[in-house]
């Protein structure tokens, strides 16, 4: 797959991801996803819940690690 088709089929899920206004189920749900960079954000969303914060600072991707860790301070 190439790259650009990669991040248009990324791009609902990271607008969402950054959304401040988007539900904490969903952002829960997006904690989760198979991309860190969409993971990443969410790390960064003050909306998302504590629980998942947790979650993101022991994530396998480092640049996760670091948003989840230094998005709340």
């Amino acid at each position: 797959m190439s790259e650009l088709r990669k991040e248009r089929e990324l791009r609902p899920f990271l607008a969402e991801a950054l959304n401040p206004d988007t539900p904490p189920y969903r952002l829960k749900l997006l904690a989760s996803h198979q991309a860190w960079l969409v993971r990443s954000l969410v790390a960064k969303n003050p909306s998302t819940p504590a629980r998942s914060i947790e979650t993101l600072v022991h994530d396998e991707h480092p640049t996760v690690r670091e948003a989840a860790y230094w998005g709340r301070r």
